[in-house]
């Protein structure tokens, strides 16, 4: 299970298993204003990777479609690093479960914690008023890491 504490290895169980990072995130969320109004990109905190992870699946489940002017696509990443390293441009706009489209072998694993995050691919216009999804990541942690 992810402590959102940088660094930190994760609960271990006696028996291997499967652990989720999930984040709602909103129009206004993601947007700099905090209310929907404003013109800037905001990053979301989805939650700490512990060392050793391996990311297996994740995706994007809009549950209300988002209506900006120009933010309406999602990246999801690495803080520092690569903000679309999983997934870049998820199309906002209608309900839908999208999987990552950038998961490769060459980034789902790292010796070190990660902190994934998402934002806007283009910032708000800042006319939108509706829009909620839900950022998921699956990954494993190996028992003897």
């Amino acid at each position: 299970m992810a402590t959102n504490t940088a660094g930190d290895t994760g609960q271990r169980y006696e028996t291997n298993q499967t652990h989720f990072l999930a984040k709602t995130v909103t129009y206004t969320s993601l947007n700099s204003a905090g209310t929907g109004a404003g013109t800037g990109n905001a990053t979301v905190t989805v939650g700490w990777l512990p060392p050793h992870a391996i990311v297996t699946s994740g995706g994007v489940k809009v549950i209300t479609g988002f209506n900006d002017t120009t933010a309406d696509d999602l990246d999801v990443g690495v803080d520092g690093s690569d903000d679309d390293l999983f997934h870049s441009a998820c199309d906002m706009n209608s309900a839908a479960t999208t999987a990552f489209d950038d998961l490769a072998t060459a980034n789902d694993y790292s010796t070190s914690a990660r902190k994934v995050t998402c934002n806007f691919t283009t910032a708000p216009t800042g006319d939108g008023t509706a829009g909620e999804a839900v950022v998921f990541l699956q990954y494993i942690v190996p028992r003897d890491q």
